[in-house]
């Protein structure tokens, strides 16, 4: 009984390595967006090794929601705002990264009415989410500032704030791997006795 204890432990043990190892990850020092504060830095990186919080119901997608994270695609998320640069950080980015790169964008809440009517009148190429109610990226800790996030084939986050004209670098290895259902991306856990704000997934 007790060697099979053992060995259950073990697997626990291994299980809570893997997102350990994918934090453990370091991006190249020269990928890092310095523009980016501490503090929103700190928020995104807390889920590399896991997957993004679910949209909340306030969340307005335009261009189709993207399809499964663990579709097999790398996938690069831009959360910004109009207000902080707008179209020219789209076609920034859509520059920046390697041919077979999905693209997401999640506008915060600022200026979001606004946003909304315009995405309407002329709906955008790659889909973009209008957090209108500001619960999303809540969820995440963030406050809307520009950051750019990777998720890897399983859906997992692999880097956080890195520098747009980076992407390709930091996303290239990425498109060699193969998607792993038994890999698939988990929520991160929510700390002990948290409740709301920034803490995780919902």
């Amino acid at each position: 009984m007790r060697s099979i204890a053992t060995h259950v432990v073990r697997l626990a043990a291994l299980a809570l390595l893997v997102p350990l190892a994918l934090a453990g990850e370091a991006a190249d020092p020269k990928w890092i967006d310095k523009a980016v504060s501490e503090e929103n830095r700190a928020a995104a990186t807390q889920f590399v090794g896991f997957a993004l919080p679910a949209a909340t119901p306030g969340v307005r997608w335009f261009g189709g929601p993207p399809e499964d994270p663990c579709d097999g695609k790398v996938t690069v998320v831009q959360i910004f705002s109009m207000k902080e640069g707008g179209r020219p950080l789209i076609r920034k980015l859509r520059d920046s990264v390697p041919d077979g790169t999905r693209l997401v964008i999640i506008h915060a809440q600022v200026e979001a009415e606004k946003v909304v009517q315009n995405l309407e009148k002329s709906p955008p190429a790659m889909p973009i989410a209008v957090d209108t109610d500001g619960a999303w990226l809540k969820s995440m800790g963030l406050d809307g500032k520009p950051i750019n996030m990777v998720i890897d084939v399983n859906g997992a986050v692999r880097h956080a704030g890195l520098r747009t004209d980076m992407l390709r670098a930091a996303v290239t290895p990425l498109l060699q791997e193969k998607a792993d259902p038994g890999k698939r991306a988990k929520p991160r856990p929510r700390a002990s006795g948290a409740s709301g704000g920034t803490g995780g997934p919902r």
